[in-house]
């Protein structure tokens, strides 16, 4: 039996309970016996604090860091490439970047919630023109404003995910999602249908139950 019984998700609209039918939350908790969820993903948002209502600016805010957590889902990186957000340098603590404002969340809650596992949910595929482009094209593949693709964001999860400890869930390698079958599991090329989300979230429970 698992013994994870309080988890929080921090992400965008793919993780609020707006698309197929209700999100993968209610799945997850039910299939983890979870007895509490906190939810504080919004849709659109993302890592960096050049992005609207970023994980930055929500980590700030200490009500929205929840000490008695056993699970933190983390499954930001689409939207920091949506928006153009730039790569910046590990190591460098400007928070307009991705890597700088990734590694402040990662640091704040490992911090804050010491006894929680932290698991980072890799992008997806995803079928989408970037702010401020006009090329409507796979994400990972498809260079965004400051010329980075999907490809760079999730290469800099990964590094990090070596350097300070914490597993990574590749998501899109996972749920085998791809331009055939995407108009059944991702219907706008972007958000899951409900039988998307089922096979989502009977990847993420597989993987956290292990632990």
């Amino acid at each position: 039996m698992s013994n994870i019984r309080t988890a929080v998700i921090y992400g965008d609209s793919i993780s609020t309970t707006e698309y197929g039918e209700g999100g993968y939350q209610e799945l997850i908790r039910q299939g983890l016996g979870l007895e509490k969820v906190y939810n504080h993903a919004v849709s659109a948002s993302g890592l960096s604090a050049s992005t609207p209502n970023s994980l930055v600016s929500i980590l700030q805010e200490e009500q929205n860091r929840h000490h008695d957590a056993d699970l933190i889902l983390l499954w930001h990186g689409t939207n920091d490439w949506y928006w153009g957000v730039p790569l910046g340098e590990k190591g460098a603590e400007d928070l307009a970047t991705f890597t700088g404002a990734a590694e402040f969340a990662i640091r704040t809650i490992q911090e804050s919630v010491p006894q929680a596992m932290l698991l980072w949910l890799m992008p997806m595929y995803r079928l989408q023109e970037p702010f401020g482009c006009t090329v409507r094209a796979e994400a990972w593949e498809n260079p965004n404003a400051a010329g980075h693709t999907q490809a760079d964001y999730a290469r800099v999860i990964w590094e990090l995910s070596g350097k300070y400890c914490f597993p990574v869930l590749d998501m899109r390698r996972l749920t085998g999602f791809h331009a055939y079958n995407a108009p059944r599991f991702l219907p706008d090329g972007i958000h899951p249908s409900r039988e998307g989300y089922l096979r989502i979230a009977e990847r993420m429970i597989s993987y956290i139950q292990t632990f």
